[in-house]
This record gives C-alpha cells, sequence and structure tokens, in this order.
C-alpha cells in the first residue's frame, strides 16, 4: 500500500499486527497517532449486567501521539506487506514501524526526532457499543431491546488507568472491575519508541496459562529485552518464509492485490496458539461490534485459510472452540437440554459464553446452526490437511453435539417427516424449516454418519432423521428463506443459499438443481440490488453481499459473474482505503472472503473431486498458481494459458485416491515423481489414480516444463490500496 497523501482517520491508516497485538497510525490535527491494540483486551463482566456487547466487550487501549514539523500534507509512505513494515515519510520525519511476529511489541522509529517526544493518551475501559445500560432508563430500554425479563445491574465505569514510571520503563495499567487487567509498557532509545501491549486474567483463562504475573510485569519485562538487528531480522524472516506456502499471479492486477493484501491481513489478524480472530479483527476501533459474531462473521473469516496452505495459522478457531465447549454447553436453554448438547448464538467474547437468555432478539431458540456452520470450517480443515486427529477427537464430538441441540426443535408433522419448528434465519425473521438451519443440519448429519465410529450407538437415529428432513422450500424465485418465509425483500446475507455454497449440498452437477440455482443467484442480487439503490444502506447490500454472489456464481461455473460480482465487492464504498470493511465499526470477515472468492475460481475440491481452474472468467487468459490445498491432503500447481489448462501437478501429503474433473488434457504426458505412467482411466468424465504419500503427478506436454513464475506486470493497478 502506498500513501502520497497523509491517512487521516482509521479506514485510511496503516495497520499492522501479528495475531495478538497490533497498531494503526495515521495523522490527527498535526500528530502522528499510532493507536495500539491487543486482540483478547475485553471486560470481563458477569451476565448480571447484559449481554456481550456489554459484560465481554473488546476494549479500546489507547494511542501514542507525536507532534509533526514540516508540510503535514507531505506524505510518501509504503506499507510492504512482504516485510509487514511501514516505511516512508510525513512532514518532515522518516519513519519505520513494524509488530514483531513474535513478541507483544511494536517498534516505531522517527528518524531526526526525539523519540522522547511521544505523548500517550489511555483510553477510557468501556463498551463501545452504543447505549450501555448506565442509568435505570436504559437499563428499562437494554430489557425491551434484547428481549429479555431479568433486570441486569446498571454498568459501571471501570477505574481510570494509572501510569508510572520506573527507570527507563513507563507503564500504563487499566483494572478492570470484571477482574484482571491489561498494561501497556513504553521506552524510548533515541529515536526509537518501544511499547509492549499485556494483558492478565485473575480465572487462569486457557489463554494466559503460559503468561504468569500482572500485565504490568509482563509488559515492563517485555522491555528487558534487546531489542537488536537479529530481534528485527527474526521477523522478517517469519514473514518471508509465511509468504511461499502458496502463491497466486492473476492477469488482473487489481484483484491479484487484493487477493495479497488479504493473505497479509490473515497472518496479521491470528495465529493458531492466540484467540480466535473476532468481528474486527485485531484493530478494533470504537464499534458496535466488540465481540465474535457468529451467523456469518467468523465462517467468512476462516475460509481462506485452507485452500492456501495456511492451516497453523487457522488453528486460532478450533482451539477456541474445543477449550471452551463447556461454556457451549452451558448457552442452551431450557437447561435439561444442555446434556450432550453444544450451541452459540448471534455473539460470544472469547470464552465463547453468552447464554440464551441474554439475547433473545433472535426469535425462539435462535439460529441453530450456527455452531454446525462453523464446525464446517474446521472440517474443511481437517480434509485440507487429513489430520485424523483433528477430525475424529475433535470434530466429531463437537458436531455431536450441535446435531444434538438442533434435533431438540424437530417435531413430526402428518406427513411423516421431521421439521424444523420456528427458528431465526439470520438478517431476515423466523420461520419454520428455515434453510439456513435445516441445511446445515443436513450436513452435519451426513457428516456424522461419514467420521464416527461404525459402532457408534446414535448411527441409527442420525440416518432415521436425515432420511426424513423435508426438503428444502423453493418457489418461482428459487429457494425460500424457509417453508413460511419468501425471499421477499432486501437481504444481504446469503443464508438461504449455504446448501449450494459452501456447503456444495446442492450442486451444478444435479441436473435438477442447476436452473434453481441461477434462479436463487440472479433473485439474491436483483433485489437486494433495488434496495440498496433506493437506500445506499448496507442493510440491503453490504460488502459481503457481493463476495457471496462471486463464490456462488463461481460454486456453478460462472466465472465472468464471479469476476463482476468481485468488483463490485472491490468498489463498494465501505471498503476504505486501506482495505478495512466497516459498518458501525470495521468488520474483518468480508475483505477475508474476497480471497476466497479467487480461490473459488481457480481450485474447487468439494465432494473429493480437484477441479483445476473451475471458473475463469473470459477476459483471464492467463494465470498461474503453486501449492494450493485441495480436499483430501493434496497440494495443487497449475498454469492457464491462453484460456486453457496448460500444465497440472499434484502432490499428495496423505496418500489416497485422486479424482480430477478437468479438460484439455489431450497431447499431455502422465508422470509419477518423475517417471511416465499410463495415462490414468477415466471413470464417469474424471481422471482416478493413485497417489502414496509423498508422491507428485504431472500431467504436462512433453515440450513443456512446470514453472512458477509471476505473470508479466502492466503497473496499472498493483497498488490499489492506500491514499495516491
Amino acid at each position: 500500500m502506498f500513501w502520497t497523501r497523509p491517512p487521516q482517520n482509521e479506514f485510511e491508516g496503516a495497520w499492522l499486527g501479528n495475531g495478538m497485538v497490533g497498531c494503526m497510525l495515521w495523522t490527527e490535527e498535526g500528530e502522528l497517532r499510532l493507536q495500539v491494540f491487543r486482540g483478547d483486551i475485553e471486560d470481563h463482566r458477569d451476565f448480571e449486567y447484559g449481554y456481550v456487547g456489554y459484560t465481554r466487550s473488546r476494549l479500546q487501549v489507547g494511542s501514542f501521539y507525536f507532534p509533526l514539523k514540516g508540510d503535514p500534507n507531505a506524505c510518501n509512505l509504503r506499507l510492504d506487506l512482504y516485510r509487514a513494515t511501514l516505511v516512508g515519510k510525513i512532514g518532515d520525519y522518516e519513519i519505520k514501524l513494524f509488530v514483531h511476529t513474535h513478541d507483544p511489541i511494536i517498534s516505531c522509529e522517527v528518524k531526526g526526532a526525539d523519540a522522547s517526544a511521544w505523548r500517550w493518551a489511555p483510553a477510557k475501559a468501556e463498551p463501545t457499543r452504543p447505549d450501555p445500560p448506565t442509568t435505570e432508563e436504559l437499563v428499562d430500554a437494554y430489557m425491551e431491546n434484547y428481549r429479555v425479563s431479568r433486570r441486569i445491574k446498571r454498568w459501571t465505569p471501570n477505574p481510570s488507568a494509572s501510569i508510572t514510571r520506573s527507570g527507563p520503563v513507563t507503564t500504563s495499567v487499566q483494572d478492570l472491575l470484571g477482574g484482571g487487567q491489561h498494561a501497556v509498557a513504553w521506552k524510548t532509545e533515541d529515536e526509537r519508541l518501544l511499547i509492549s501491549v499485556c494483558k492478565s486474567f485473575p480465572k487462569n483463562s486457557v489463554w494466559h496459562k503460559a503468561e504468569l504475573g500482572a500485565a504490568e510485569t509482563q509488559a515492563r519485562n517485555w522491555l528487558e529485552k534487546e531489542f537488536t538487528e537479529d530481534w528485527e531480522r527474526s521477523h522478517l524472516e517469519w514473514w518471508a518464509n509465511y509468504y511461499p506456502k502458496s502463491f497466486v499471479s492473476l492477469p488482473d492486477e487489481q484483484v491479484e492485490t487484493v487477493y495479497w493484501t488479504q493473505v497479509y491481513k490473515m497472518a496479521s489478524a491470528t495465529r493458531g496458539h492466540y484467540p480466535m480472530a473476532d468481528t474486527a479483527g485485531i484493530w478494533q476501533t470504537p464499534s458496535a461490534w466488540p465481540y465474535i459474531t457468529w451467523n456469518l462473521n467468523v465462517q467468512l473469516t476462516y475460509l481462506p485459510y485452507y485452500v492456501s496452505n495456511r492451516f497453523e495459522l487457522a488453528e486460532s478457531l478450533i482451539h477456541s472452540l474445543w477449550t471452551c465447549r463447556e461454556n457451549l454447553r452451558k448457552n442452551i436453554r431450557p437447561v435439561e437440554w444442555q446434556e450432550g448438547a453444544y450451541w452459540v448464538g448471534l455473539a460470544t467474547g472469547s470464552d465463547l459464553d453468552n447464554p440464551w437468555d441474554m439475547d433473545q432478539r433472535d426469535l425462539h431458540k435462535g439460529s441453530c446452526g450456527n455452531l454446525i456452520w462453523a464446525l464446517h470450517c474446521v472440517w474443511l480443515h481437517g480434509r485440507h490437511s487429513m489430520d485424523a486427529e483433528l477430525m475424529n477427537e475433535r470434530l466429531v464430538p463437537l458436531l455431536r453435539g450441535a446435531v444434538t441441540y438442533v434435533c431438540h426443535l424437530l417435531q413430526e408433522e402428518d406427513d411423516g417427516l421431521l421439521h424444523l419448528m420456528e427458528t431465526f434465519s439470520p438478517e431476515f425473521g423466523a420461520t419454520t424449516d428455515a434453510t439456513y438451519d435445516l441445511a446445515l443440519l443436513k450436513w452435519g448429519l451426513k457428516t456424522l454418519l461419514e467420521l464416527a465410529p461404525t459402532d457408534d450407538a446414535k448411527r441409527p437415529y442420525w440416518k432415521d432423521v436425515l432420511d426424513r428432513l423435508p426438503g428444502y422450500a423453493v418457489d418461482k424465485n428459487g429457494f425460500r428463506i424457509g417453508r413460511d418465509a419468501s425471499f421477499d425483500r432486501a437481504h444481504r446475507h446469503s443464508s438461504h443459499l449455504l446448501q449450494v455454497y459452501p456447503l456444495f449440498e446442492v450442486t451444478r452437477e444435479q441436473p435438477e438443481s442447476r436452473a434453481q440455482i441461477e434462479r436463487s443467484i440472479q433473485h439474491f442480487y436483483t433485489i437486494n440490488q433495488a434496495e440498496y439503490d433506493r437506500t445506499g444502506h448496507w442493510d440491503g447490500f453490504s460488502a459481503y453481499t457481493w463476495t457471496a454472489l462471486a463464490s456462488l456464481s463461481a460454486a456453478i461455473g460462472n466465472g465472468d459473474d464471479a469476476l463482476r460480482y468481485l468488483r463490485g465487492f472491490i468498489s463498494y464504498d465501505r471498503v476504505h482505503a486501506n482495505s478495512l470493511y466497516g459498518e458501525w465499526g470495521p468488520c474483518l470477515e468480508s475483505p477475508l472472503s474476497a480471497a476466497q472468492c479467487v480461490h473459488d475460481m481457480l481450485l474447487q475440491s468439494w465432494g473429493g473431486i480437484i477441479r483445476p481452474f473451475p471458473a475463469m472468467p473470459s477476459e483471464w487468459t492467463s494465470a498461474v498458481f503453486h501449492r494450493l490445498s485441495a480436499e483430501g491432503g493434496f497440494d495443487v500447481s497449475s498454469e492457464w494459458k491462453r484460456s486453457k489448462l496448460h500444465w497440472l501437478v499434484i502432490a499428495s501429503r496423505a496418500g489416497s485416491t485422486c479424482k480430477v474433473l478437468a479438460s484439455n488434457f489431450e497431447g499431455m504426458t502422465f508422470t509419477v515423481d518423475g517417471k511416465n505412467e499410463p495415462f490414468p482411466r477415466t471413470d464417469n468424465g474424471l481422471l482416478v489414480f493413485n497417489l502414496q504419500k509423498g508422491q507428485t503427478a504431472q500431467f504436462c506436454p512433453p515440450s513443456v516444463q512446470p514453472s512458477i513464475e509471476p505473470l508479466p506486470s502492466r503497473g496499472d493497478r498493483r497498488n490499489w490500496y492506500g491514499l495516491h
């Protein structure tokens, strides 16, 4: 990203992070503002003070300010994604800023300046969601808004931060009434400001067992390190090793820039040993959503990690779900349904705790499929990595509990089928046989029947339930929201189309389904676009509406529409100059889902079939990718040249039967580990062959040697983000 004009707010500023600690830089009233963040800093109040928006709210930490000299409009900044470092000049000063990839430390150099001129301003430790119930009148309003009968306590402010200095280190400590504290410590070394941000929680939260001592002590201790060139080099080496895990090069530099910006964001927002990414990611500037949102945001955030071969980052989701599963059980109401069951509602804090009766805006039992959808991400993790332990010892028990909960909501009717009681289709309303929940339940049951032990006593029950579930409700416009709810008004959430994407329960390969899918996608676009044209509000059309349309189109092989919709996302007015997306605050999921749109155009592997270049736009006559991951534990590399498959290489990490669906194999040879083999047999249009663990298959014309080279650069749109 380049800035030739100074960024002036949080949607223009340069942002950096290491999966836990982050920062953002912009200018404000003649000063540099460096806001600091930590992804696990949240309140820890009991639910007697309300639901998670107020009791588990992510909290602002604070900002450093530095007076600028010279022309305040003089700016030449570059956020170097490869090195995860901001460099350049504002006013008279040269700047170098990075968040160390291993340590919770921010380093900011302002050359030619005395770093002691930085001024610290702690933020108030209070919810940024509107109207915390601080008065009895607001308590009344809360109870009405969240549809609860249990009277809550008035929210009382946390104390102000206290600032102390000991030797070269100054510390700002924020104690919290709900327990725990967070601290910011800093010191200066000539032109350099070094900052550490730490947290502690006395109840020994799962994320802080290794962080002994109060946050104040931790923060001071981190600044005792030696900040040498070797220390900085270890930061650069980590990022240099991160990017080659997979590679994508496109003939469209605008889309390519969007893609690689998200790959940078993926490692900046979470790591496997840190808390899972929440709605805003690390950069939680004031927002109405200071928590984890489970009816779409989590799932879209994690989707691109799997195909891009970055599994270790996505382990944060698995760890959160498994470690906090007891809270998933306790969330359930009525209490007698808790045995053997798990459920998550609309929003939680990082402990995944938010009982159903604290937020009843989602009618009846809420959107009962949220947890199953999150577990679909875990399943994708397991299918791509072929991690048997993950599938058997984590996914199956969690999915078993999630399905158990939803089955409580089934009732037999006169047709002999098991229908879903009235549930809440996300962001639309209540309906029986909600397509969202029904699709997820069907997927969950099928997956349990595939993965659970053959002697599992529940298998006959799961099979019976699956056989007796109704079909999806449809009408002239395609799939309905549910049995008694048509898609008759703007609805930005693709909840009624999950069976098409990403579940692939209804596919283009089913002749009776193709037309129904196409009608549904067109209606989804038309009705939402009309509402957005009328109001200009994201309730009618959000950034993730564009990316959903792109991935849905790619799922049926329509690359031209997929690209058109992806460009709709890129030009959407709430996707800001620094690539962050916002609606009443920052939202992480939509930009990351744009990276998945690119994956869906380049490689699909649903149903255990590898499909290289399944939805290429007609204007993309060339493309290349390396080590994208396919289900079954395959690393796939391939080139698209002159609008056809040029070569294909498939490496097996686990050893299994490989199935490939592609055209244009004429004239190619087939080798395994460099040895010529008979061309694979064809089975219903599929190439089928076996690969042992570690073996590599290659399809290639005899005169061609596969190589991974970036496509020639035109230079016109390769730095899409920034201000220039």
